[in-house]
């Protein structure tokens, strides 16, 4: 979702470069269940909260942000040959 959220965002940019953005935008919103303050704990315990950030890191889940970027990468360029023919 997030490759192809930023594809839409920059539709002109380089594949790696919408890949890039959002590898990081997986793993910074990964990171950021580390941060621990009372107000973000609060959003979390919302239904829109609890899916945008979650409640616990999980290193399986930066293997299924990547897996699921490159799994974009690959439809993108599988799209651009079959467009190309």
């Amino acid at each position: 979702m997030a490759f192809f959220g930023w594809a839409t965002v920059f539709p002109a940019s380089k594949t790696l470069r919408i890949a890039m953005f959002a590898l990081g935008t997986c793993y910074a919103i990964e990171l950021f269940k580390f941060y621990q303050a009372p107000w973000i704990v609060s959003v979390r315990h919302s239904t829109l909260g609890h899916l945008v950030f979650g409640h616990a890191f999980s290193w399986r889940n930066l293997v299924a942000y990547t897996l699921g970027v490159l799994a974009g990468v690959g439809i993108e360029y599988g799209l651009r040959d079959y467009r190309s023919r």
